[in-house]
């Protein structure tokens, strides 16, 4: 009796689980269609799952998606919905939407309204993005530029960015540390200084810039996007997988953060958890390149090397790469069949002949296939290309 107990519970456990996925991945395929450009099916998506929770997210997402298929009206609607929940968030649409609607005047009413918000047009977007160009070279917005709209450091902020985007990084490196040393509350000149380290390949000032804008700003998901991918540069995957968990708790809708999730979950060596959150991925995006390759190195790390070829195969009839090439080499390698091998990681080197340690592995490959001289002389180029393993190779087999 206590048996069937504990085997009805874990039934209704894994009901519930399964049930919890079903309507999670229900819960992103509107979002996905905004992706595509599919708005109606968006719409109606979204529209569902209002009537169930009018939630902030959902109605903004419903409110691009009206936007962007060019239904104005329906747009302006949303907006005062977005409006009641939270004042001054849908600001930046209705001035989008009055310049579609060509009524110049209202435009300008909502752009004042918007600058007076806590939701204000960032500077450079204002004047850089096409949705603005209506506005563009106007007296109006000249005399804007000319109030205290936009603070002095707002204004050299704007700077900094242009300069990142004509991609001028040592005027814009300048400017940012100059604005971060008068003022070391200024959480976007850290962001900046941390992007164009970053740019400079300067992995170590820009986690410590980064970190600084953070400390000022815990909850800009900007700011939190920009540390994971230095911490995955950096190979410091626990913290990248702390500030992922952020990322996914402020804003749950950016779906490339469950693949980036997964991952990291996969440099961790927490394969099945990979696994997991890689057919997550899958269920959204069917046939995706690169979650297919999390399950192909995640089973391959495992051992299951059958498995490990199949999602390969399966990630190469999408997209090729290096990285592709070289696992699938490494799998054919870990089952014996060298000559595949061999294959792959030429392949891989024909994409990028100065990868050392693919030398390396090629050399390898020929040389568990019997040809001693064309693996000396593949790990001959490794070693020239700085591989360690090619370099021992060379000591153990060549002498």
């Amino acid at each position: 009796m206590f048996k069937r107990k504990i085997i009805l519970i874990f039934i209704l456990f894994m009901y519930h689980v399964c049930y919890s996925q079903i309507n999670d991945i229900q819960k992103f395929k509107p979002f996905v269609e905004l992706q595509k450009g599919n708005y109606n099916n968006a719409i109606e998506g979204f529209s569902l799952l209002i009537s169930d929770n009018p939630e902030k997210d959902i109605l903004l997402a419903r409110l691009e998606a009206y936007y962007m298929k060019g239904d104005y009206e329906n747009a302006l609607n949303e907006c005062i919905q977005v409006e009641k929940v939270e004042k001054g968030i849908a600001s930046e649409y209705l001035v989008k939407i009055y310049l579609q609607k060509n009524d110049i005047h209202k435009a300008e009413q909502k752009l004042l309204e918007n600058l007076k918000s806590s939701y204000k047009i960032p500077m450079f977007k204002l004047l850089n993005h096409s949705d603005f160009s209506q506005l563009h070279d106007s007296f109006f917005l000249d005399s804007i530029l000319k109030t205290n709209s936009y603070s002095s450091t707002d204004k050299q902020l704007f700077k900094v960015e242009k300069l990142i985007h004509s991609e001028n990084y040592s005027d814009a490196l300048f400017l940012a540390n100059e604005i971060a040393n008068r003022n070391p509350n200024v959480a976007q000149a850290y962001y900046f200084l941390s992007k164009i380290n970053s740019h400079n390949n300067q992995l170590n000032d820009a986690k410590y810039y980064i970190d600084k804008a953070l400390e000022l700003k815990t909850s800009k998901i900007e700011y939190l996007n920009t540390r994971i991918e230095i911490n995955i540069k950096l190979e410091n995957f626990t913290e990248a997988s702390v500030d992922i968990e952020k990322a996914i708790k402020l804003n749950p809708y950016i779906l490339d953060l469950y693949l980036t999730k997964a991952n990291i979950l996969l440099n961790l060596q927490e394969y099945d958890k990979a696994i997991e959150q890689g057919n997550f991925y899958l269920a959204l995006y069917p046939n995706n390149s690169d979650a297919l390759f999390v399950h192909a190195k995640s089973y391959f790390k495992k051992g299951e090397n059958f498995e490990a070829l199949k999602f390969i195969n399966e990630s190469l009839n999408t997209k090729k790469s290096i990285k592709q090439y070289e696992l699938r080499g490494d799998i054919y390698t870990e089952t014996g069949t060298y000559q595949f091998a061999e294959m792959d990681y030429s392949m891989a080197l024909d994409l990028n002949a100065n990868e050392g340690d693919i030398w390396a592995k090629k050399g390898f490959a020929r040389f568990k296939s019997g040809n001693k001289k064309g693996a000396c002389s593949d790990w001959e180029k490794g070693k020239r290309y700085g591989s360690l393993l090619a370099i021992e190779y060379l000591e153990k087999y060549c002498k």
